[in-house]
């Protein structure tokens, strides 16, 4: 019978063992420098880069396009990029991890540059032996930029859903036979849509979102965006679909040198988002339907969730998240400690991921 628990505070006080580099270049590109299928429909998938080996990390890195339909009613399609990194040779039992970063964020989120030793989880995942496709998604960082007004997380989880499906069925050269869903934030309610209908999914992590989202959190994140065509950074010379919005600029300067840096990294958010945020947080049918591993984590002092109390691990957005999701599921929820909610570059990130880590191999991920 599947359990249902929780952390209610994650220690994470004993170190996990690393397993270094075991493929040279030449033997990563083996893996990955494939002809990849042409003229197949099924396999709309191109590399935009060979591989790149950072010495410092001991990461190879690949990234690709990944095209996908808008819609099952359209032959619209956009184009997604995503970034493939390993340590070591790509088996039969290798998992992948599909990442997926939150509003006003993109791929960088989850490989940070800045301390990346200890705020990348990019680089501590893939010590581990996982690999880690790093997903924009649409309308963010290097992916297309589609319509906003049709960009909800339905559609979004519907588009993530074929980039599982052409995992899973070899178009990278390689068939995963488990792939794991990994969200942030509203890249959080993506994964939520994607795995309610997709039986693909093998296991969902979910962070810096909950349900319930109350009308006090949804207008402090309106009253933070801004046009692009208002906006300073943007402007009318971006050429996009009218929708898009950034974080509005403050006249304060940032606190610290990390709070520049996430200024300087931000990217935009959509409109359909804005629109439909609270409303999918209050959908539980959403979630009650998904049947995979679900481990569920918010930042101790993530102050957009948790607004009635001083703590994450008091608030009913903590306490009342299992309910939410189908009986007897496999239910996992902890508090970050030492996090906020861009729970990676806070802290507690190290905590964050060796938790991630325990959970999934704890379930022969």
């Amino acid at each position: 019978m599947m359990t249902n628990s929780r952390i209610a505070t994650y220690s994470g006080a004993k170190d996990v063992d690393s397993r270094q580099p075991t493929a040279s270049n030449e033997d990563f590109e083996n893996v990955l420098n494939l002809d990849l299928p042409a003229g197949k429909s099924n396999f709309p998938v191109r590399f935009t880069s060979k591989t790149v080996f950072d010495k410092k990390s001991g990461i190879f890195y690949r990234t690709y396009k990944f095209s996908v339909k808008l819609n099952p009613n359209s032959e619209e399609r956009v184009e997604l990029h995503g970034e493939l990194a390993a340590t070591e040779d790509i088996t039969a039992d290798t998992t992948v991890q599909l990442l997926l970063a939150g509003g006003s964020n993109n791929g960088i989120y989850w490989d940070w540059p800045m301390n990346s030793e200890v705020h990348s989880y990019v680089r501590y995942a893939t010590k581990l032996g996982f690999a880690t496709l790093n997903l924009d998604r649409p309308g963010y960082g290097k992916s297309d930029r589609p319509d906003p007004q049709l960009m909800d997380f339905a559609t979004q989880g519907y588009m993530v859903g074929q980039v599982i499906d052409q995992l899973k069925e070899g178009a990278l050269g390689h068939k995963f036979s488990k792939v794991v869903l990994n969200g942030h934030s509203m890249g959080g309610m993506v994964a939520w849509h994607c795995a309610s209908k997709h039986r693909g999914v093998d296991a969902v992590i979910v962070s810096g979102v909950g349900h319930n989202l109350s009308a006090e959190a949804m207008g402090i994140v309106r009253a933070a965006a801004q046009p692009i065509e208002d906006h300073p950074a943007y402007g009318r010379g971006m050429g996009w679909a009218p929708g898009y919005f950034a974080r509005a600029m403050s006249p304060n300067l940032p606190e610290s040198a990390v709070d520049l840096f996430t200024l300087l990294l931000q990217d935009t958010v959509m409109i359909a988002e804005l629109n439909t945020m609270e409303r999918d947080s209050k959908d539980y049918s959403i979630t009650e339907n998904i049947r995979v591993p679900v481990l569920f984590a918010l930042g101790q002092y993530d102050k957009r969730w948790c607004v009635s109390a001083s703590e994450c691990s008091l608030d009913p957005v903590f306490l009342n998240e299992g309910k939410y999701y189908f009986p007897g599921v496999d239910f996992t929820s902890f508090i970050v400690p030492q996090a906020g909610h861009l729970i990676n570059k806070d802290p507690g990130a190290p905590i964050f991921f060796q938790a991630v880590s325990e959970w999934l191999q704890k379930r022969g991920f």
